[in-house]
């Protein structure tokens, strides 16, 4: 039942949880051990500095000609309110709204009429804050915040309209404009959330993948135009900065820590584990560039056949949690760099499945990775780095998630 699984999942999250804090906090204590054994967190000196660090490049509406910048140009226009405020008061007011939806938004999917009041508010504050993504993404200011309030828009968007289509109202084209506009200006932030367009190909929704392709590009090259300046001259210097993040989060070991993407997981396998290279080492960069083409050829292959897998799909094949997931679980592993705070988006399918009455013989399974990908798993590291150490979680994560991709492709392939 929905209950027993939702039970399971939060006893997880806050066991997972509980447990690390311990740990940390043993070592502090009794060890007396600092950063990075005190905490599973970024380091604590460097507290929000992702949302500080961009107050500068939203400020200036001249990112790509003034302080680096490797964000998408929608980004400058859609931060642009932040900077109305005292920075303090910005990330107040950043948090703030994303506890606003992100609350109700859980609320929605766990409020469960087979428990009692209290069971349900303390269900949904583990689902809420206990999840380690949320957790530290918070503990970062990152933006990645808002990407997830647009993703998760479109997601309720999504179950509105397919409601009010079953229902016959006219509602149903209002909620699947929102759903459009909300995955084009996720889209346009990122690029990633683009992959959700293959939630469209079961149901041959194709005009409205369409519509998401164009407003996202609208959105896009509108922000360029209303950055102003030359905009071949903008485009050029934000490829300069982007080349120089990759440089030192793909090629160097800035992204070896805190991440769940496969790149990641081969570095250090290949680098580390395997005893070929260790911190500060030139040859772990000769293992990245070799590792990069490869790399980049995986990615292809598994985005085209998961298009395909998508296109020869019914849309009775897939529970939504499981159309779900598969996109994001591509976007998390398949991508150069992931950080942790990019896991939020593994809530949503989280929580649609946690609401389903669907029973499935495989619940255990998806249970046991769900929980063990969004509790916190650093209990050793593989890598030391005064900033960026790499702790068993890199290589857990991925493994974690690719193999509740598999669990689901298996599933769905038996149908």
């Amino acid at each position: 039942s929905k209950t027993s699984k939702q039970n399971s999942i939060a006893w997880i999250l806050a066991t997972g949880l509980v447990l690390s804090m311990l740990y940390h906090y043993w070592n502090e204590a009794s060890r007396g051990l600092g950063f990075p054994w005190n905490t599973f967190l970024f380091m604590p000196g460097a507290r929000f500095t992702d949302f500080y660090d961009q107050i500068p490049a939203l400020a200036s509406r001249n990112p790509y000609l003034g302080v680096p910048a490797v964000y998408f140009p929608f980004w400058f226009v859609l931060g642009l309110p932040l900077t109305w405020f005292n920075p303090d008061l910005g990330l107040k007011l950043f948090i703030a709204v994303f506890f606003i939806f992100w609350a109700p938004f859980a609320a929605y999917w766990l409020w469960n009429s087979e428990r009692k009041l209290l069971s349900n508010i303390i269900t949904v504050l583990i689902y809420v804050l206990c999840p380690l993504p949320v957790l530290f993404a918070l503990d970062r200011g990152n933006s990645e915040l808002l990407v997830f309030l647009l993703i998760g828009t479109w997601v309720i968007a999504e179950d509105f309209a397919q409601k009010a289509k079953m229902a016959g109202r006219k509602s149903v084209v209002f909620y699947q404009a929102l759903a459009v506009v909300s995955l084009a200006a996720a889209t346009a932030f990122k690029g990633y959330p683009g992959l959700y367009l293959l939630t469209y190909l079961p149901g041959r929704r194709i005009k409205e993948a369409a519509s998401v392709v164009v407003s996202a590009a609208a959105l896009t090259f509108g922000s360029l135009l209303w950055l102003g300046g030359p905009i071949l001259s903008r485009i050029a210097k934000w490829r300069h900065d982007l080349e120089h993040y990759r440089f030192g989060y793909v090629i160097d070991q800035a992204g070896l820590a805190y991440n769940v993407s496969l790149l990641g997981f081969e570095k250090l396998f290949f680098g580390v584990v395997l005893g070929m290279a260790g911190a500060d080492d030139p040859k772990l960069m000769n293992i990245a560039n070799r590792l990069v083409p490869w790399n980049t050829a995986i990615t292809l292959i598994g985005l085209v056949l998961l298009a395909v897998w998508y296109w020869r799909a019914q849309p009775h094949h897939f529970k939504r949690w499981q159309l779900l997931l598969l996109p994001t679980i591509a976007f998390l592993t398949l991508s150069e760099v992931s950080a942790i705070y990019k896991m939020l988006h593994l809530l949503f399918p989280l929580l649609i499945y946690s609401a389903s009455d669907e029973h499935d013989r495989k619940d255990p399974i998806y249970v046991a990775l769900f929980g063990l990908a969004l509790i916190p798993k650093d209990y050793g590291y593989l890598l030391m780095h005064p900033m960026y150490p790499a702790s068993i979680a890199s290589l857990l994560d991925p493994l974690i998630l690719l193999a509740l991709a598999w669990s689901v492709l298996m599933s769905t392939r038996s149908k």
